[in-house]
């Protein structure tokens, strides 16, 4: 009774879910939803008894849309690492939980180098940036190494740049951009010349979603956390970023994503987004329309 009690209490985080939203045009800045909203929800996850889903990273593979998204397990009261699969971005099927550790997992960061898929989730208590290997993609994960240690690093992006790796984290508690390069995803990583190169910037800060590489520009999407922490997501374009410099400036004044429906009214925070073949975006997205307890999500900024 205790256990069941536990696993089916209301989240103190919210209703988090997840949307599939598309742009008007090439650029990946105007999003409109891409029919009914949300797309998945908890009860969509069948193997943990989940609260809410989060922190989405779509994938075009070949095809077919992947979907990597942190899902609440109530149970452990800790993130893990679901996967769902779409052959147009409109019906999903959930392929089960593929990342499961003993600590809170979330935001997780996919990408590809030389044949071989990686991920980078954030792993919420342990003060390490974890790299993980697909050893059968996109189901199958097992720890690979530690790329950088000391923080607690706070929804990290990678991105590749004119011969160059980035890391782009907030360590700690999430009140300065810290950057880290390297020649090579696996390392090893050196520390930015200008560390940090942002802080208390609580509009432009913290990262919001995959790196986008655009026509010669790099689009970084951003969380807005005022006046309370995942209300809405801003974007910028990376002006400058070397193992020296960055520069970054807001490409509007106002946001990108403001949750408007009863699925998303209290927040947006997360986008990532492919490229279809007539060149608009496709994004995965997600929002939601309640906090239980403001205590509990101020924990996250």
């Amino acid at each position: 009774g205790l256990i069941w009690h536990y696993a089916n209490r209301p989240s103190l985080h919210g209703d988090w879910s997840l949307g599939i939203y598309i742009s008007a045009t090439e650029e990946p800045i105007d999003f409109a939803p891409f029919g009914d909203q949300p797309v998945l929800a908890a009860d969509h996850v069948t193997d943990l008894p989940c609260a809410f889903l989060a922190d989405p990273v779509l994938i075009n593979d070949d095809g077919e849309f992947l979907l990597f998204y942190e899902a609440w397990n109530r149970l452990t009261d800790e993130g893990d690492i679901c996967l769902s699969s779409s052959p147009d971005g409109r019906e999903w099927t959930y392929r089960g939980r593929v990342l499961d550790e003993s600590c809170s997992l979330s935001y997780p960061t996919v990408f590809e180098h030389e044949g071989i898929w990686y991920m980078i989730p954030e792993s919420r208590t342990l003060k390490e940036i974890r790299l993980y290997r697909a050893e059968e993609f996109p189901e199958r994960w097992v720890f690979d190494r530690m790329l950088l240690e000391g923080s607690l690093y706070r929804d990290t992006n990678i991105i590749e740049y004119e011969d160059h790796w980035y890391l782009l984290t907030l360590p700690d508690f999430g009140r300065k951009l810290e950057i880290y390069h390297a020649d090579s995803p696996l390392g090893p990583w050196l520390a930015h010349e200008n560390n940090p190169v942002l802080s208390d910037d609580y509009d432009h800060l913290r990262g919001g979603g995959s790196i986008v590489y655009q026509s010669g520009r790099l689009i970084r999407f951003v969380q807005d956390i005022r006046p309370y922490y995942g209300n809405r997501l801003r974007a910028v374009e990376i002006k400058e970023l070397t193992p020296t410099s960055y520069v970054q400036q807001p490409i509007r004044s106002e946001p990108i994503l403001v949750g408007h429906d009863n699925w998303n009214t209290m927040g947006m925070h997360t986008l990532s987004c492919v490229q279809l073949e007539d060149g608009r975006w496709l994004a995965a997205v997600d929002g939601h329309g309640q906090i239980f307890d403001t205590k509990a999500a101020s924990r996250f900024w």
